[in-house]
């Protein structure tokens, strides 16, 4: 794997890299030698809208699954758009994949309602919120406690 041949870096940092690079990509696909699928016949994971049967099927593999958090992260992380994985549709997983609103950064909600990623961003969001409201009555500027 040569990542890092583009830039302009001595020989043995750049095998290092390279190295680093190899290790990262080996442990993110690790998990898939635990799943509980693993040997199974995959068409059961990619069934016909409305086959409840074979879905029920695929999602009681998954829930005797030690790595069905990872397997969820793969299909979300490489936006696959059909199967299950992870014990969820790809569909599902999708609608649980949501933007903060305070931070924008993406994050996976976990009940599909939430809407701000972290309690950090709870807070800000609470403190801008007060803040605006004063301005919007007309007062002056003060500190929010948060």
């Amino acid at each position: 794997m040569r990542i890092f041949e583009e830039y302009d870096l001595d020989d043995n940092f750049r095998r290092f890299c390279d190295t680093i690079a190899e290790i990262v990509v080996e442990r993110r696909s690790e998990w898939r030698q635990h799943a509980a699928c693993r040997g199974l016949d995959v068409s059961m994971f990619y069934a016909e809208r409305g086959d409840h049967q074979t879905y029920e099927a695929a999602k009681d593999v998954c829930a005797q699954c030690s790595v069905v958090d990872e397997c969820a992260e793969h299909a979300r992380d490489n936006s696959l758009r059909t199967g299950i994985w992870g014990g969820k549709s790809a569909e599902r997983l999708r609608q649980n994949r949501k933007r903060c609103l305070y931070c924008g950064i993406p994050f996976n909600a976990q009940n599909g309602n939430e809407r701000i990623c972290s309690d950090e961003c709870r807070k800000a969001s609470n403190t801008a919120s007060k803040r605006a409201e004063r301005q919007r009555k007309g007062l002056a500027p003060s500190k929010v406690a948060s």
